[in-house]
C-alpha cells in the first residue's frame, strides 16, 4: 500500500513546489517529464491504490470498516480536489492549475 500511496503524494508535492525544485536544479518528475505526464501518472497510481484497497477488503485482509473509512476519505479528497480545480472533473487534468 505504501508503494502505491507514495508516488502520487510525492508528485503532487513536487508539482506544488516545482519552482523551488527548478531553482535548486533538482530533477523532479514535473521538471523532467512535465506537469501533464506527472498528473497522469499520479492519477494512475491513485486508481491502483483504490483498486488495491478494494482487493484487500474483498479478500478480507482488512475489514469492511477499513474500506468504508477509506472510501469516505477518498471521496472527501476528490471533492476538495474538484473545488480547488475550479469545478473541473479531474484534478489531474492538464487544465487544472496546481
Amino acid at each position: 500500500m505504501i508503494g502505491l500511496w507514495t508516488p502520487p503524494h510525492f508528485w503532487s508535492l513536487a508539482l506544488f513546489r516545482m519552482d523551488d525544485y527548478r531553482s535548486a536544479r533538482v530533477p523532479m518528475m514535473p521538471l523532467v517529464r512535465g506537469e501533464r505526464v506527472t498528473k497522469r501518472q499520479s492519477a494512475v497510481y491513485a486508481a491502483l491504490l483504490v483498486g488495491a484497497s478494494i482487493a484487500l477488503a474483498w479478500t478480507r485482509v482488512v475489514s469492511a470498516r477499513y474500506l468504508f473509512i477509506f472510501s469516505v476519505r477518498r471521496c472527501g479528497w476528490a471533492k476538495s480536489d474538484f473545488r480547488r480545480c475550479g469545478g473541473q472533473s479531474a484534478p489531474w487534468s492538464p487544465h487544472c492549475s496546481t
